[in-house]
């Protein structure tokens, strides 16, 4: 970030799941950024474990009160996200809690977003319209971001070979919708996309997952629960 800033003048946002903000030393780092971006989807530990499914060492607790402290000296910017799962963190009891340390966290802006890409479980359950504006209307001033994302992927190479490695390093990373990628190849002059996306299937690479009638691909080497 110390160089990017110096190099080309442009701020600088840092997305983080917040889990390590509870370190000193990384507050410290991070205060040069101009954006964070944490989430803070859960009022509870046990609501905590079951959304983000956190490694042993990462305590509910104290990943607040590092969020706390960093407010405390961080001059910039804390936009955090609040990623709904019905029936699991859409409760009275849960918005109540989190409502009580967004306060104390003292956001810029908060974010309420719901998983417009199928989850790792299956058992996860898309919230409907209704309780998106009911937890926005409880927490003052949180924007509603739960629809499909803006904007486009971008790859550097036209050779077929290189364009199903672009793609597939993409999908590796972050699931994309089917029409997204066809759309991408288009943009490549490729004449016939479903013939590149099928020939990664066929291969074992990709695979198709349908979520909300829609369809992703997927890393072959993405494993879901039941």
């Amino acid at each position: 970030m110390e160089h990017v800033k110096a190099e080309f003048s442009l701020p600088a946002a840092v997305i983080t799941n917040g889990a390590l903000l509870s370190l000193n030393e990384l507050r410290d780092e991070l205060s040069i950024a101009d954006v964070i971006l944490p989430t803070l989807d859960a009022g509870f530990p046990e609501t905590f474990k079951q959304i983000n499914r956190p490694h042993p060492s990462i305590q509910f607790y104290a990943m607040i009160e590092g969020m706390i402290e960093f407010r405390r000296r961080y001059s910039g910017q804390i936009w955090v996200e609040y990623m709904v799962v019905q029936r699991l963190n859409d409760t009275q009891r849960e918005i109540q809690q989190i409502q009580k340390y967004l306060k104390e966290i003292n956001p810029n802006r908060v974010y309420i977003n719901v998983p417009i890409r199928p989850p790792a479980e299956e058992w996860v359950i898309l919230p409907d319209q209704k309780t998106v504006e009911r937890i926005r209307e409880k927490l003052i001033d949180a924007v509603g971001i739960n629809r499909p994302e803006q904007g486009e992927f971008q790859i550097l190479f036209n050779e077929s070979s290189m364009l199903k490695n672009e793609i597939l390093q993409i999908i590796k990373r972050h699931p994309m919708r089917l029409a997204q990628a066809e759309e991408l190849l288009r943009t490549k002059k490729v004449v016939n996309p479903a013939e590149i996306l099928a020939d990664l299937e066929k291969t074992g690479q990709i695979k198709r997952v349908e979520y909300e009638n829609t369809t992703f691909l997927f890393s072959a080497d993405v494993k879901r629960g039941k």
